[in-house]
């Protein structure tokens, strides 16, 4: 890797984060032969106090040892520093992969006599070690899927479509019989992300990038913190999420955020005010910063 770096002779290198083995691998050859590196944020960090938790991975952004890191927003930068990055070394300019929803952005349906969705996202793509420091697990959403099909049953006038972010044969597989009758559940993953956000009008999820995508697409988000996970992105204390505990709790929020013209707004101008602190001036030109 060193002949090649020095071959190319590169006048800087940039890398989405430093903190895996073949990124920080090459950030430190870099450092070695004096060429400056650059990370420019792709995933989401932890947030709020997680970083006390020793016990997680800290997602691939812990340590920092690139020259600058470019970051989504002020929760990230207050996440990194309070980890002992130095303040200089992190500089906010909103994510650049972000960019493309703003220019994109199709307008949410606001038809009040159209049916209601809700769009539940699967982080069901973590790492071993994760599994085994923090309790999370496929055998987490076995659970908790039984119980998203529960409050389908309940309530037939809203669609319900669980997006897993990998498995997405494999749910559909391990559910088929329980879902075979149902007509307003589903579980796929097929439309990409933008387009399935113009489709819906709420998303729920437990720790993903792909919250910070709906929070850009002014969809109201629920968090789901019922236990068995440990949730280390609590976008509630930000503003722009709504916290439950409970599924009753989420069945209640939800109907709020549906059918609820008041809350809705709401929920809405909360997202609007604070999507800045996870994605800076929610403006779309993280690039042009950069």
């Amino acid at each position: 890797m060193k002949k090649i770096i020095k071959r190319v002779s590169p006048a800087c290198l940039v890398v989405e984060n430093d903190s895996t083995y073949h990124e920080r691998l090459i950030v430190v050859i870099a450092k070695s032969l004096q060429i400056k590196s650059f990370v420019i944020q792709h995933g989401s960090t932890w947030l709020g106090d997680s970083y006390k938790d020793n016990e997680i991975s800290h997602h691939d952004f812990y340590p920092v040892y690139c020259d600058i890191c470019f970051a989504f927003g002020e929760a990230t930068k207050d996440w990194l520093v309070n980890l002992g990055v130095e303040p200089g070394q992190v500089i906010v300019s909103g994510c650049a992969r972000f960019d493309k929803y703003y220019r994109d952005r199709k307008p949410t349906l606001n038809d009040p006599n159209r049916r209601k969705s809700v769009l539940i996202l699967l982080n069901d793509s973590w790492s071993v070690e994760i599994f085994s420091k923090s309790s999370l697990g496929l055998n987490i959403f076995y659970y908790h899927i039984p119980r998203f099909i529960e409050m389908a049953k309940r309530n037939p006038e809203i669609d319900f479509i669980v997006r897993p972010r990998h498995q997405n044969n494999y749910w559909d597989k391990v559910f088929s019989k329980e879902i075979s009758f149902i007509e307003n559940f589903y579980i796929s993953n097929d439309q990409n992300l933008a387009d399935a956000f113009s489709c819906v009008d709420a998303v729920v999820g437990y720790m993903s990038t792909a919250l910070i995508e709906a929070v850009i697409a002014e969809i109201p988000v629920i968090s789901l913190n019922i236990g068995g996970i440990v949730d280390h992105f609590p976008l509630w204390e930000y503003g722009i999420s709504r916290q439950v505990n409970t599924f009753s709790d989420l069945e209640i929020q939800l109907k709020r955020i549906l059918f609820d013209k008041r809350e809705r707004e709401l929920s809405v101008e909360q997202l609007r005010k604070n999507a800045h602190l996870v994605n800076y001036n929610h403006d779309g030109r993280a690039v042009e910063r950069i």
